[in-house]
């Protein structure tokens, strides 16, 4: 029904149709009608090119040009290649006379052509290949950024042009330039912020190799650049590793007394009940998810096993060797009322960054179902936890090593894979995952596509039980332990509060000074650890914990260590693994302790190394490499040039003269160091050497001027 110029506007404003909406609506028709009449005279151009082509480009010469796109791309496109083909023969392959196609077309056909179509054409001819970003999009417009030149356009929002896109999409393309908006020219295809890397790290790759531009190499290398961009994004970029599954099957002698048994046990939940089966799910790390975007929250928690009780048998499984062991010591109790049938162990190989974990939600009432996978994903992105794409750096230490741009990359790839998955499933949906919470913390720019912008928050909170929790540990809350160890009020509530203050106290009552100071110190660190590691049970402090809280964690914490705190933190955790083991909660005391053992001798020699390195210190605050130069200056040492780096070791020679070969783990880079005279004894294959390094005047070398920690890395 169409509206007159006097009757009431549809919008429900009350005015006349003439004084309201009309003008809008004739815009938006104007605007529809120039678009449809651009893609029309575009298709007709496309046409007229393609037939110019074809019409030189014989059997015996299109053919072989296929094949050679095809290999070029490695097949990646299969049987779906010929749009892409085409588009390469149109605007990229350069011919024996030197020419691209639009560019022969042009010059052969440009005075045939009308007026505007010649327009088009030489628009077309000046187009060059782009790396692009959706970097924001409001209902009208999508801003596309260059991610060369940085510079930013504006894109109509269309079916034909670029319609709803995921946060951050990516794509190889040309745009035309249209008054003050672009239009994408021809084919292309919209993916992952991944594949905007790996494109561009094949660019950079080609520019080294051939001295050519950007521009240049995504012409005349443009098939190779369209297959990394479309190769699969999801690739590993580290080995690969086993993950055992662990399967129990039990015969069930007395099924009443088993049955009872598992109903009453707080660590096991019973997801469903019928005359078949009775499944129970073992859950951990139970956690609250808050979103200031909907009224309510979801409950999300970790599946560590499953126990199935189907006719006369028990099923377990687990990806969990320890959460095993303690459902064998669970079983202990009824162990007349079951018989083992078999004990299967079931190994797969993934990648390296993959973590097998499964996870559960529940979203309280109000709250979209799609909120399940939000906070199943932010219970997985913690700040701290290393990324093995990125040197098993975590977004934190990204952003304090001055690598804000990885940490950036890692969040758009979550942001686009995360909000894919949701629409896959759900549709589009009203409100957005939260990546403004992380980023605000990390001190990074929001993202656009964050519904609620910089006024959105959410969090995780805690709600877990400690499992096994020994209600014999009675600790008063008004304990001067507390205010000695450091606790703040948030973390008198931690999983490991009473557990830490029942240990220092055991250990420390009635003792001299010394034993009470170092415990005290110690435990402090221990404790540093837990809450930096973001850990909320006794169960995540498995073994690669305890390796990396020696190794890494704390003595990263000190800028100097001696060799008697290395004494006095092995002592503790010694302790400490023996203690938990005690009251069933973490049961890794012999594999601790060899851990220990193991490391002691390379901590010592850390302590060591810092001994005979270390000459001045300056304040962290104020420490830069302009400072450290003055300080060089007055040192009198001649130093050419500064650069600052994370070097592991991997080669050591005696009789190197104090030279050690190392890898730059920032850069990527192997760098020979020397170090000063009686220190290669105390260096290692895999020490870390976080350090400045001054290149002499006189010998052109590299060596230390300044360390600033040392850590051991475990692969």
């Amino acid at each position: 029904m169409t509206v007159g110029r006097n009757d009431p506007c549809s919008c429900g404003s009350g005015k006349k149709y003439k004084k309201c909406c009309m003008k809008k609506d004739q815009m938006a028709e104007l605007k529809m009608f120039k678009e449809e009449k651009f893609y029309k005279q575009k298709e007709a151009l496309v046409a007229k090119l393609n037939e110019f082509l074809l019409a030189y480009l014989t059997l015996n010469i299109y053919a072989p040009l296929e094949t050679e796109f095809n290999r070029r791309t490695n097949n990646i496109f299969e049987k779906n290649s010929k749009g892409f083909f085409l588009f390469w023969l149109h605007f990229f392959k350069q011919y024996d006379n030197g020419l691209r196609g639009i560019e022969w077309f042009l010059a052969e056909e440009g005075n045939r052509l009308s007026h505007e179509e010649k327009e088009m054409a030489e628009r077309w001819a000046n187009m060059k290949p782009q790396l692009l970003q959706v970097v924001n999009q409001t209902n009208e417009m999508v801003t596309v950024m260059d991610c060369y030149s940085r510079k930013s356009c504006q894109l109509p929002k269309s079916k034909q042009n670029i319609p709803h896109v995921l946060p951050w999409t990516s794509t190889l393309g040309l745009l035309e330039p249209v008054n003050d908006v672009y239009y994408f020219n021809g084919i292309r295809a919209l993916v992952s912020p991944r594949a905007l890397t790996n494109a561009k790290q094949l660019v950079e790759e080609k520019v080294a190799e051939t001295n050519l531009d950007h521009e240049q190499v995504m012409i005349d290398y443009y098939p190779e650049v369209l297959a990394a961009f479309h190769m699969n994004d999801t690739k590993s970029f580290n080995n690969e590793k086993e993950v055992t599954v662990y399967n129990y099957r039990y015969k069930l002698l007395e099924k009443n007394v088993v049955e009872e048994y598992l109903a009453e046990d707080p660590n096991l939940t019973l997801d469903q009940s019928n005359t078949k089966q009775n499944l129970f799910i073992w859950l951990s790390d139970t956690g609250i998810y808050e979103d200031n975007q909907v009224n309510g929250e979801v409950l999300v928690a970790k599946v560590n096993a499953t126990i199935k009780i189907e006719e006369e048998n028990l099923y377990f499984s687990s990806y969990d060797q320890r959460i095993t062991e303690l459902f064998t010591n669970k079983l202990k109790p009824i162990d007349k009322s079951i018989e083992l049938l078999e004990d299967k162990k079931e190994t797969m190989t993934v990648s390296n960054d993959f973590e097998m974990q499964q996870l559960v939600a529940n979203p309280s009432e109000n709250v979209p179902n799609y909120f399940s996978v939000y906070a199943q994903t932010m219970s997985l992105l913690k700040l701290d936890e290393p990324i093995p794409e990125y040197g098993h750096q975590s977004l934190r230490e990204l952003v304090q090593n001055d690598k804000k741009d990885l940490a950036e990359n890692w969040l758009r790839k979550m942001e686009y894979e995360l909000t894919k998955v949701v629409e896959e499933h759900f549709g589009k949906v009203e409100i957005s995952p939260d990546f403004n919470t992380p980023r605000k913390e990390l001190g990074l720019p929001i993202s656009p596509f964050v519904t609620g912008g910089e006024e959105r928050v959410s969090r995780l909170n805690s709600a877990t039980v400690a499992e096994n929790q020994d209600h014999n540990i009675s600790i008063d809350m008004d304990s001067p332990a507390y205010e000695t160890l450091g606790f703040t009020n948030k973390m008198v509530t931690a999983f490991y509060a009473k557990d830490i203050i029942a240990f220092y106290q055991e250990k420390t009552d009635g003792k001299a000074k010394t034993t009470e100071r170092k415990y005290r110190n110690t435990i402090k660190d221990i404790i540093d650890v837990l809450e930096i590691r973001a850990i909320t049970s006794w169960e995540q402090c498995d073994l690669k914990f305890w390796e990396r809280l020696l190794t890494e964690d704390i003595i990263r914490m000190y800028s100097y260590i001696t060799k008697s705190y290395v004494k006095a933190i092995i002592t503790t955790v010694k302790a400490l693994a023996k203690w938990l083991a005690q009251h069933e909660k973490v049961m890794l005391e012999k594999e601790i302790n060899q851990i220990a053992k193991k490391y002691e001798p390379t901590m010592t020699k850390i302590a060591q190394l810092w001994d005979s390195e270390m000459t001045f210190q300056i304040p962290e605050e104020t420490l830069s490499k302009e400072v450290l130069m003055e300080k060089l200056v007055e040192r009198d040492e001649n130093i050419a040039e500064i650069e600052k780096g994370s070097f592991k070791v991997i080669e050591v020679n005696e009789n190197s003269e104090n030279k050690v070969r190392t890898v730059n783990t920032d850069i990527n880079k192997e760098q020979t160091v020397t170090l000063k005279e009686g220190s290669i004894p105390f260096v290692e294959k895999g020490m870390v050497l976080v350090m400045y390094i001054g290149k002499e005047e006189t010998t052109n070398t590299w060596k230390n001027v300044y360390l600033e920690s040392i850590y051991f890395h475990i692969d």
